[in-house]
C-alpha cells in the first residue's frame, strides 16, 4: 500500500464583481482568478486525484425583472 498523504501549498485567489441595475435591467459583470494564479483544487472523489484550478476567466450576466 503506498502512502497517499500529501498536503497542498497555500493560495489566494482574487475574484471580483461589478453590478449595475438601471430600472428593471440588471448588469453584472464577475471575473475570477484575476491574477492568473495557478492551484489545485484538492481530491474531487475517493481516489488521491488533484484538479488544476481554472485559469483567469470572466462572465457577464444580464437579467430583466417583468413587474
Amino acid at each position: 500500500m503506498s502512502n497517499q498523504n500529501f498536503v497542498f501549498p497555500e493560495y489566494t485567489v482574487l475574484d471580483a464583481a461589478i453590478n449595475y441595475q438601471f430600472g428593471r435591467c440588471n448588469v453584472q459583470f464577475n471575473a475570477y482568478n484575476l491574477t492568473d494564479k495557478r492551484y489545485f483544487t484538492g481530491s474531487r472523489s475517493g481516489t488521491t486525484t488533484a484538479g488544476l484550478g481554472d485559469p483567469f476567466n470572466f462572465r457577464v450576466g444580464m437579467s430583466y425583472q417583468i413587474r
